[in-house]
């Protein structure tokens, strides 16, 4: 019988990260495992899985924490805990769809759906693989990631190993990290193919 593997996103929207993933599910084996994407934010990502058979869901999440920032302008200590609290009813909805479903893993993508992944899945009792495309930068919320990063996940996937000695730099034990560069589709990106 095949995992099911609940992938979170913290938006619908097609970014880097978001084509990576629609890559990834589209060529998992689907006799081991079943993929599910979950994102925080409604987008042109869900309207991709269907053509590739794969169940996408929404999960409602206040605007106060989809607007946390972990680049660019940031807000107090104050106002992030509000945000975080903000996520919280989030996480309770996602505890309620793994366990209804079954998952049997849960993997995010991005800082925010690290966090509410996190503690959701700390809830279901389901082990969490962070997938960590970014180095983090030295602000405070980075060292409360961080800190949950050391214990939290059961592993932490990273796009590079530059990425990954970063995080080691910074109190993250190496057997925790995993660096797997994104993968290349070879029928996309081939001598054959016109680049017009």
């Amino acid at each position: 019988m095949a995992q099911r593997i609940l992938y979170l996103n913290p938006t619908g929207e097609l970014g880097g990260a978001e084509i990576r993933l629609l890559g990834l599910v589209q060529r998992l084996d689907r006799g081991r495992f079943e993929p599910r994407i979950v994102t925080l934010s409604s987008g042109p990502l869900l309207d991709r899985l269907p053509a590739v058979g794969v169940l996408a869901d929404t999960v409602p999440t206040s605007d106060r924490f989809l607007r946390l920032s972990w680049r660019g302008r940031r807000r107090s200590p104050v106002g992030v805990a509000l945000g975080v609290m903000a996520g919280l009813p989030a996480a309770g909805r996602l505890v309620r769809l793994i366990r209804r479903d079954g998952v049997a893993l849960v993997h995010t993508n991005g800082f925010k759906a690290h966090l509410v992944g996190w503690l959701a899945a700390s809830l279901a009792r389901r082990p969490v693989i962070w997938h960590v495309r970014d180095f983090l930068g030295a602000g405070w919320q980075e060292r409360v990631l961080l800190g949950i990063a050391r214990s939290g996940p059961a592993r932490i996937i990273t796009n590079s190993h530059a990425v990954a000695q970063d995080m080691e730099r910074r109190g993250v034990p190496r057997a925790r990290l995993v660096p797997i560069h994104n993968g290349v589709d070879l029928d996309e990106f081939s001598p054959a193919v016109d680049g017009e």
